[in-house]
């Protein structure tokens, strides 16, 4: 049986505590993140809800499913994140592509949806303010991008803020939006005569 060196033992000990504090240092770095993901969600609440709101059926399931595909991406997305734009430019930009994504997705799939649950939509939408509720179904009826690009503008951001989430320039953004709006309020009209 060999001698262990005293040498040997402090080399290991170093070794070993080395070892550890570098485990250490990676579990508060994973903490870090968790933290900042969590205050990034909180944050961001309101926006990602009106994304899922405004590509959904408005049912809390699909909501909750897109919210839930919107917050992994988002996570994914973290280490990327450079600040080239604000915060709330990044966190839209994900949340419209990821809802696009899961756009494309569902097209693809035969959705079938029963009477009853025909029904209780139907019923849902008639205890709705009627005039809200003919502006919601003339913007839903609007081409994905102009949906896109007015739901941002009802939001409230900037042309600015709007041009970088969608890269557009602002000039574009600012003709986009007085063409839809000129849209959606011809049909507005036109329906109200009928």
């Amino acid at each position: 049986m060999q001698l262990i060196k005293q040498k040997d033992i402090n080399l290991t000990a170093l070794v070993v505590g080395a070892f550890v504090n570098d485990t250490a240092k990676m579990q508060k770095k994973t903490d870090d993140k968790y933290a900042e993901f969590n205050k990034l969600l909180q944050e961001s609440q309101m926006i990602l809800v009106k994304v899922c709101m405004q590509f959904t059926d408005r049912q809390p399931d699909s909501i909750k499913d897109l919210y839930q595909e919107i917050a992994i991406n988002l996570w994914e997305s973290m280490p990327s994140f450079r600040g080239d734009s604000s915060q709330t430019t990044w966190v839209y930009r994900i949340a419209i592509n990821t809802a696009y994504m899961e756009l494309r997705k569902r097209a693809r799939q035969n959705l079938f949806v029963d009477l009853d649950q025909q029904m209780l939509e139907s019923l849902a939408e008639e205890a709705q303010d009627e005039r809200t509720q003919i502006l919601y179904d003339i913007i839903d009826r609007l081409p994905k991008h102009e949906r896109t690009i007015f739901y941002l503008y009802l939001d409230d951001l900037s042309i600015s803020q709007i041009a970088d989430i969608l890269g557009r320039t602002e000039a574009a953004v600012r003709q986009k939006i007085y063409r839809i709006k000129n849209k959606i309020r011809e049909e507005y009209e036109r329906l109200e005569r009928i």
